[in-house]
């Protein structure tokens, strides 16, 4: 499932400062990449800079629609975590997947590691446009608080994806592993291996996480 950057619970995921230059020669050369002619380009610039507030609005709503039209798939480097559990897995009753991702290149194309950040991004869109640096509008997706360092995520974007299809087929071949939380009750941990078996998936794993008291860590168990 390929969220929305406004379903996270964090205000600060996915957020930017963004600036906009008052340099009339880049708002021009802006103009012109969007399509206007260079002689449009010249006097829309000199209204744009006359209004700094509107052009400044007016970058960032389109940021947002840009970063409201993208799909978020939110992974990890480990399944022995203990907040992530907690967090994100029905306080340690749920499960979390492994997959590999060279199964299925395509849903899983293209994986990027989340920058932590000690403060918060800041970029001047149109000069990175300008630039040749368009990708800036969704950049602000690969970014968190340095809060949430210890998750070591990763993020999948599909860009274009509406509320009616952010659910994404897999291929099943790419699913290597199930991991049971500590607290997950039998009778769920039974109900999803004979699902997986009367699928056919007999190619996953099953395994599950538990507190290793001598180490005060979390280790895997197959199960």
């Amino acid at each position: 499932y390929f969220s929305s950057y406004e379903d996270f619970l964090d205000d600060f995921d996915c957020f930017a400062i963004v600036k906009t230059t008052e340099n009339i020669d880049i708002i021009r050369k802006y103009l012109i990449m969007q399509g206007l002619t260079p002689q449009d380009a010249f006097h829309k610039s000199i209204e744009i800079a006359r209004d700094p507030k509107f052009l400044q609005e007016t970058v960032e709503n389109a940021i947002k629609e840009t970063k409201k039209s993208c799909g978020i798939y939110c992974m990890c480097e480990s399944p022995l975590v203990p907040p992530m559990w907690e967090n994100y897995a029905d306080r340690k009753k749920g499960c979390c997947i492994e997959f590999d991702l060279s199964k299925d290149p395509e849903a899983f194309c293209f994986p990027n590691k989340i920058v932590y950040d000690s403060e918060i991004l800041e970029f001047d869109y149109i000069k990175e446009y300008v630039s040749g640096n368009s990708y800036k509008a969704t950049e602000p997706l690969f970014h968190k608080s340095a809060n949430y360092s210890y998750e070591d995520e990763w993020r999948i974007i599909k860009v274009a994806v509406h509320s009616d299809k952010r659910l994404w087929k897999i291929n099943p071949e790419s699913i290597k592993r199930i991991i049971f939380g500590s607290a997950t009750v039998e009778s769920d941990k039974k109900r999803i291996k004979e699902e997986a078996a009367s699928l056919g998936h007999g190619h996953i794993s099953f395994a599950q996480v538990i507190s290793d008291k001598t180490t005060g860590k979390l280790k895997m168990i197959e199960v």
